[in-house]
């Protein structure tokens, strides 16, 4: 899987927001590949990452939606199928990616026996991190449910703070800039 193959176009979006658009998706796909990275979890990537990608999708408004996933899972994963599969997911991944996308919307949390959990787990967490851009409290650490998340905060902020005026639709840049920012706290 090659983060260069996504570009996050605004056409792709039910609703074109700047709070769950092309910055929020790029932002939160650098961040789901950074961690499985971190928590061991490499082979749930590649449905993780296309997961991020399609999750906010189906917005159909900015305010708080329990639906937008179930959506998004129903609508933009058909839509993207083949494109997933020439990058290399199986069925199996396909269906992760339908049910991490369901459950991300969701305030309710997956079994931890859910087959899909550790995915449904990376998304939910990588798009927590980036609430940053709510405002300087509205990320709850306390909800984060990988341990290694902990370790994204800070580089989350300051990926905000570098991408959010862009809308840049290359998913790489996101990448890029999240690597760079690591580099930064080391």
């Amino acid at each position: 899987m090659k983060p260069e193959c996504f570009i996050i176009r605004k056409e792709y979006f039910d609703h074109v927001s700047w709070l769950h658009g092309i910055g929020h998706t790029g932002r939160v796909m650098a961040l789901v590949w950074e961690l499985c990275h971190l928590t061991g979890l490499e082979s749930q990537k590649p449905a993780a990452y296309c997961a991020a990608f399609i999750h906010d999708m189906s917005r159909q408004h900015d305010g708080i939606c329990k639906l937008h996933g179930s959506l998004a899972a129903k609508m933009k994963l058909p839509q993207f199928r083949d494109f997933f599969l020439a990058q290399g997911l199986s069925e199996t991944e396909l269906k992760a990616v339908g049910n991490a996308v369901h459950w991300h919307s969701l305030t309710e949390e997956a079994d931890m026996n859910h087959e899909h959990y550790q995915v449904i787990s990376l998304l939910k967490d990588a798009d927590a991190l980036d609430r940053i851009r709510l405002g300087p409290h509205d990320l709850d650490a306390r909800f984060l449910r990988f341990t290694e998340s902990h370790q994204l905060i800070k580089p989350a902020r300051k990926l905000f703070m570098k991408s959010a005026l862009k809308q840049e639709k290359r998913a790489v840049f996101y990448h890029e800039l999240l690597g760079k920012i690591l580099k930064s706290f080391k």
